[in-house]
C-alpha cells in the first residue's frame, strides 16, 4: 500500500474516532497523507508539526531527556491527543540528517501511536539521505498506526501497554535501506 492507500484503511478503521499527528522531521508528510482521503475532515483534528526542541517541550508537554527516545515519541503523540483532542494519534521524531545527535544514529526513526489508552512506540532505522529517510519514516508511521488500530480494535482502545522504554533506541536492529522499504515492516522495537 502506498501513503494515500494506508491513510485511507487508518479511515476505515476509525469508527468514530478522532486522529492528530504530532511530526518533528517528517515535518507534515503524515498530516499530508490523512489530509488527502475523502472526508478527511469529518476525523482528522490536525497536525503538529513540533521541530525544535523547544517547541515539542512547550507545545506538547515533551519532558524526556533526549527528543529522539521512545519516551518523546510517547510524550508527543499523548500531548498531541490532548491539545487537539483526538483518540488516535501519531507521533514522529528521529534523526534524518546525516550526523548523530544526541549519540543517536542517524536513519533513527521512532514512531509512537496511541489509541485510546494504548499507547506504542516502534524504532525504526533506515538508510538513506534524509529526504529518503523522511518519506521512509512517513510509510512506517501510518503502517504502525494501522497496526496499532487493528490489535486494538474498534473499543477506543484497551489497557495500557506499559512505559515507553526510558533509554535511547535499540542499536541493535537491523537497518534498512529507505529506498528499498516498499510496505514491508522492516524492524519493530515494542516498548511493553
Amino acid at each position: 500500500m502506498d501513503d494515500a492507500e494506508l491513510a485511507a484503511a487508518i479511515a476505515e478503521r476509525l469508527e468514530g474516532r478522532a486522529v492528530a499527528c504530532a511530526e518533528s522531521f517528517t515535518a507534515g508528510r503524515i498530516s499530508e497523507a490523512f489530509a488527502g482521503v475523502t472526508k478527511a475532515s469529518e476525523w482528522f483534528r490536525g497536525g503538529v508539526v513540533a521541530y525544535q526542541v523547544g517547541v515539542k517541550r512547550a507545545l506538547l508537554g515533551v519532558e524526556a531527556a533526549s527528543v529522539f527516545s521512545e519516551a518523546a515519541a510517547a510524550e508527543m503523540a499523548t500531548g498531541v491527543g490532548e491539545l487537539l483532542d483526538a483518540d488516535v494519534t501519531v507521533s514522529s521524531t528521529g534523526v534524518a540528517g546525516d550526523v548523530p545527535e544526541d549519540g543517536v544514529p542517524p536513519g533513527t526513526v521512532v514512531i509512537g501511536t496511541t489509541v485510546g489508552d494504548s499507547c506504542r512506540t516502534d524504532v525504526h532505522h533506515f538508510e538513506g539521505d534524509a529526504l529518503a529517510v523522511c518519506v521512509a519514516a512517513t510509510r512506517q508511521a501510518l503502517e504502525d498506526l494501522l497496526d496499532h488500530l487493528e490489535s486494538v480494535g474498534p473499543d477506543q482502545g484497551g489497557p495500557d501497554q506499559g512505559e515507553p522504554d526510558q533509554g535511547e533506541p535499540d542499536q541493535d536492529e537491523r537497518v534498512v535501506p529507505a529506498e528499498q522499504h516498499r510496505g514491508e515492516r522492516p524492524v519493530a522495537g515494542r516498548a511493553g
